[in-house]
This record gives C-alpha cells, structure tokens and sequence, in this order.
C-alpha cells in the first residue's frame, strides 16, 4: 500500500496584506467517470476544484458552508451533482456547470435538527434520494422529488452512549 499527496490546499487572503495559510481538506470525492479532477471539502467551509495533475494549486473555490465541511459526495447516477454536509447543520446540493461553475441547488435542514451532520451518502438505487447521520443519533432520509424542506423519513436512535456519535452512513 503506497499513500501518494494529491494536493496541499492553501487559501490567498489579499486586503491591505498578503498573506497564505493553508486549510485542512476534510473529505473529497472524485466526479463519476473522471479520474484526474476532484474537489475537496475544508475545514473553513469552502470546497475546492482540484486536479491531480496540480499539486501547487487548486482550480477553482467555491464558498461552501459556514462550517466545516464534514462530508462531499458526488452522485452515483449524474455526474455534475453532489451533496455536501457540515457543522452548520445543513447538507446542500451543489451541480458542477461547465467544469468552471459551482451552483448551490438547494440547502436541505430539519427545522428541529441542532446538530453538526457528520455524513452523508446517495442511495444507490435512486437518484433523488440520499440520507444523513447527525451527531445527536438522527438519522434523515430525503427525496428531493418529494420535497427540500423535510425528509420523509426521521429516525432518532436512543440506543447511543453519552459522548458517543454516528459518524458515518453507508446507504444501499
């Protein structure tokens, strides 16, 4: 097994001064069918537009959240569209216009949800269709189709420990 960097983001603040800093990504995803570009999701809620030909810079940012990125998933069925989930409570559906644009579709958030969504993943059997796992157990599934303002399906698990958290969902 051989770990190889893809690229080390740093993000340019130009006012009065100068000055770099680099951003921790969080989570990436590569587009369905394209192998040498992805984008990356980071700690300062912006995602970025990579290519694994550059590993000095990024092509494209997009301002993302108002938190941290948790988790960015490109859909299995259609290539330009993922999801993106954060501290900020909210996961949003991005497309990706002409390799150039990012455009935000819609921000998806329970009107009860108080709590950091940790992950989120597409169904793999529709397209309109993907799930959440929150920090406080909650587990949301959603169907664009029916509706961006509530998920059809809520789940609150009272099985987990105190200081405990899902973290992760895998959705078949």
């Amino acid at each position: 097994m051989s770990l190889t960097q893809l690229m080390v983001l740093e993000r340019e603040i130009t006012t009065n001064n100068s000055m770099s800093r680099r951003v921790c990504g969080l989570s990436f995803d590569f587009p369905l069918g394209n192998s040498t570009g992805y984008y990356a999701g980071t700690e300062d809620g912006y995602l970025y537009r990579c290519s694994c030909s550059y590993d000095d810079h990024h092509l494209g940012m997009y301002q993302g959240h108002k938190g941290p990125v948790k988790r960015l998933r490109f859909s299995p069925f259609v290539a330009d569209m993922f999801l993106t989930c954060s501290d900020d409570w909210t996961v949003k559906l991005w497309s990706v216009e002409n390799q150039e644009k990012c455009k935000q579709l819609f921000e998806m958030r329970s009107i009860d949800l108080t709590s950091t969504v940790n992950d989120v993943a597409w169904s793999s059997t529709s397209p309109t269709v993907f799930c959440l796992v929150a920090a406080d157990g909650r587990l949301e599934i959603w169907d664009t189709e029916k509706s961006t303002l509530d998920p059809i399906v809520v789940q609150q698990s009272k099985t987990i420990s105190p200081g405990v958290q899902r973290t992760t969902v895998l959705f078949g």
